[in-house]
């Protein structure tokens, strides 16, 4: 065998053979995405009720309120750690929010 007739032999069953993996995928993606396609029916709206409940629950938590026992601490001063609660002693952490406006507030009288 010239080494021609081989080089194109082994290319040709390279080929083949790489067609037949991606064939092969692309049968056992198109299975799995036929057969899955009645589940969006039930996911979708099952996601979108309890991303709405979430919503509903948490949208009340933008107020100053201990997580531990629900009492307002917004006169409470916030430090490094967050608010203390005077009721339960739970650290709340709203640090990033209530500290900077904390200090970006007592920073202008301060200043004013």
């Amino acid at each position: 065998m010239p080494t021609k007739t081989v080089k194109t032999w082994v290319q040709m069953l390279r080929r083949r053979a790489l067609w037949l993996v991606v064939a092969t995928g692309a049968i056992a993606v198109g299975v799995l995405v036929t057969t899955t396609w009645p589940v969006l029916a039930v996911v979708t709206p099952a996601a979108i009720i309890v991303l709405t409940a979430l919503n509903t629950m948490t949208s009340k938590m933008t107020e100053h309120t201990c997580f531990g026992c629900g009492v307002d601490i917004s006169e409470q001063p916030a430090s490094a750690r967050g608010r203390i609660c005077p009721g339960c002693g739970a650290v709340n952490e709203r640090i990033a929010m209530s500290f900077m406006k904390d200090l970006t507030r007592g920073g202008s009288e301060k200043q004013g």
